[in-house]
């Protein structure tokens, strides 16, 4: 994390409370993270969407839902949450994080998103099916996967074509 500034304070501040209980980040954390994120000018907003890759699982998952539900114009929300899946190994986090995933999908610039991209959150969605017991979570799951294969493979055309 870079050393200093608000992206550096907010790294700190979920080291902080990591060992808080669940209650406690839902109730509290989350909507001050949110706020925090809403107050970020479009330079710490940047540098924010560039840094925050080199935190760990459970500082990219803290941050999934704040980033989900901020309302700065600056952070590419859809964009950021979709990368985070696709980043984060925790079956335990995906699996929380793919609640939300289909509609972050469907409401995002899938278009503008690469084949590699695409491919580590369908990864992700395949771990979670082979983990899972739940023949309903699978099935949308895999819906959902076949939906980033059409991408992937309508990226993989275009790219051929030039």
């Amino acid at each position: 994390m870079v050393s200093e500034g608000p992206v550096f304070s907010l790294g700190e501040y979920i080291s902080e409370h990591k060992d808080d209980d669940c209650g406690t980040w839902e109730n509290g954390h989350a909507p001050y993270i949110e706020y925090v994120l809403n107050q970020f000018n479009e330079q710490e907003s940047k540098e924010f969407s560039e840094k925050i890759w080199m935190w760990s699982d459970f500082h990219l998952y803290m941050l999934a839902d704040p980033i989900l539900f901020c309302k700065n114009e600056y952070i590419d929300r859809y964009f950021l949450y979709s990368k985070i899946f696709g980043q984060v190994g925790d079956v335990e986090y995906l699996e929380y994080l793919a609640e939300n995933l289909r509609a972050v999908i469907l409401n995002s610039k899938m278009k503008n998103m690469d084949s590699d991209f695409l491919s580590r959150i369908k990864s992700n969605l395949v771990k979670i099916i082979e983990t899972t017991d739940n023949p309903n979570w699978a099935e949308a799951h895999n819906q959902l996967i076949n939906l980033l294969m059409e991408e992937i493979l309508r990226n993989d055309g275009e790219k051929a074509c030039l």
